[in-house]
């Protein structure tokens, strides 16, 4: 698919890994800006690489593949837990956060309410009525994504949710992205503004949702 990329939004997301079977999982989103359809473009699902390596390898996919910038993006967004715990760098604290900052990447915290996050995904896979088509589409370079989400079973002990053991890595930067484009993202305004409108968002979704007896990550 060849993008006009003025017509479109950027975003990414990320789940942090390092081990195989725990694989740093980054993907990048277009977003059209009249339809509001969503594309996932590329996705790099690695293992090995230290924080520094996964940061610049971003970098060079962008400009080797698709000959953009980081500054292109509107948001990136990150597990909000693994980016900001606090290591010790001998006489300061130090977090990935800060690692990817140093590379030239802000990173936003995503949120990672489980239940929340896999009716959002439910909802951006969903056909709707009036296109007959899924928010969320995939190309197929996603290979990660395209085999791993739809296979991944249902948590036997939480039916609104997936199971945690299996390899959710592409799924769960997905979600902690649909979260934050619950609507339109502010343009201006800065993180602080973006984050009061994560929230706001977030509580909207709840609301709208409280007792839904079609809540099961199945449902899809």
């Amino acid at each position: 698919k060849t993008f006009d990329w003025g017509d479109y939004r950027l975003y990414m997301s990320n789940d942090y890994g390092f081990a195989e079977k725990s694989a740093w999982a980054c993907g990048m989103y277009a977003v059209h800006n009249e339809t509001d359809e969503m594309v996932k473009f590329t996705e790099i699902v690695m293992s090995g690489l230290t924080i520094k390596e996964q940061a610049r390898m971003t970098k060079e996919v962008l400009s080797d593949e698709y000959n953009l910038s980081i500054e292109r993006f509107e948001l990136i967004v990150a597990d909000p837990n693994s980016y900001w715990q606090r290591k010790d760098k001998g006489e300061e604290f130090w977090t990935f956060a800060l690692a990817y900052e140093e590379e030239g990447i802000i990173l936003t915290k995503g949120l990672n309410d489980r239940e929340q996050g896999a009716m959002a995904v439910i909802q951006a896979l969903n056909i709707d009525k009036d296109t007959k088509r899924p928010r969320l589409t995939f190309l197929d370079n996603c290979n990660e994504s395209i085999d791993s989400i739809p296979a991944l079973p249902t948590d036997s002990r939480n039916p609104n949710d997936v199971d945690t053991t299996c390899f959710d890595h592409p799924y769960d930067e997905l979600r902690y992205l649909l979260m934050v484009l619950i609507g339109d993202a502010p343009d201006t305004g800065g993180d602080e503004t973006r984050r009061s409108w994560m929230i706001k968002k977030m509580q909207e979704r709840r609301n709208n949702t409280a007792g839904s007896s079609e809540n099961n990550w199945k449902a899809a």
